[in-house]
């Protein structure tokens, strides 16, 4: 396998500045991540990319400071119709939602955050038939906690999970789908160190992190919420905390030992961005 690195930094202000993180081939398809984009920058990848016949794979939105910002994996590979939007205010997502609901498409990513004078969604949809599924948005702790208690009461599993703070609110968005599926541990408002505490306990038990997100609650602490599956695989690295250039230095060493990018997740720590990521080897 060979992985080509490429890394660069966008024009812009040192807290608004994109790095380009890689340019990868790791079997069995080319693949793309970026980190730090703006609004503007994240379009302008996003357009330059699908030209190249790359499909977004994942997106998270997060606000450093006041400003919006962008992490994003693009893939190369064939698949079935899909469509993406960000910057989306409530009403808008929620209009979004519904004519994508319409015409087939499922919601496979969510992503809010603050834009200042409310929350932002960014999220993708794939046409694509599979098992019943529910979507939730702008739920509190609480909220989320019972959603998830009832959904999961009724036999459905926690697809994705997204906390984001607005004007230091933490609110929740996630999906689920009706379906079986390995056993797997679902937590949220966890710490910094509750959710290491919380990552050890679970990876000692034989469960792999599948999705992790970082957000900024109250009062401008981090948390995290994370799901871990009970499955067997290849080699995988987990990391939270990073700076952006931890971040970067931990995607090059990674990369260059065989690992892809899975889940990577923006958050705010008082005032400087902050990096939660996953990589798994295929």
């Amino acid at each position: 396998m060979e992985v080509t690195r490429r890394a660069a930094v966008l024009g812009g202000t040192a807290a608004a500045a994109a790095a380009f993180a890689s340019e990868g081939l790791a079997a069995p398809f080319a693949w793309q991540a970026r980190h730090g984009m703006t609004s503007g920058q994240y379009q302008q990848a996003f357009d330059n990319l699908v030209s190249q016949g790359y499909r977004l794979a994942h997106v998270d939105g997060y606000a450093v400071a006041g400003q919006p910002l962008f992490a994003a994996i693009w893939n190369k590979v064939a698949g079935p119709p899909w469509q993406a939007r960000h910057d989306m205010d409530a009403a808008r997502y929620q209009m979004t939602f519904d004519q994508m609901s319409a015409q087939g498409y499922r919601l496979v990513k969510v992503s809010g955050y603050d834009g200042g004078n409310g929350a932002l969604y960014a999220a993708l949809w794939v046409q694509r038939p599979g098992p019943d599924w529910r979507a939730r948005h702008g739920m509190s702790s609480a909220e989320y906690q019972q959603t998830f208690d009832n959904l999961t009461g009724q036999g459905y599993r926690l697809a994705w999970v997204n906390g984001y703070g607005v004007a230091g609110v933490p609110y929740f968005a996630a999906i689920f789908e009706r379906s079986p599926g390995p056993a797997y541990l679902a937590r949220h408002g966890m710490t910094s160190d509750q959710y290491q505490a919380a990552f050890d306990s679970a990876v000692a038990q034989g469960y792999r992190l599948r999705h992790v997100d970082g957000y900024t609650a109250g009062g401008g602490v981090p948390n995290f919420a994370a799901i871990w599956d009970r499955v067997g695989g290849g080699p995988w690295q987990a990391r939270h905390n990073l700076t952006s250039a931890q971040y970067q230095a931990r995607f090059d060493t990674f990369t260059q030992q065989g690992y892809r990018l899975a889940d990577v997740s923006g958050y705010d720590a008082d005032g400087q961005a902050m990096y939660a990521a996953l990589w798994t080897q295929p």
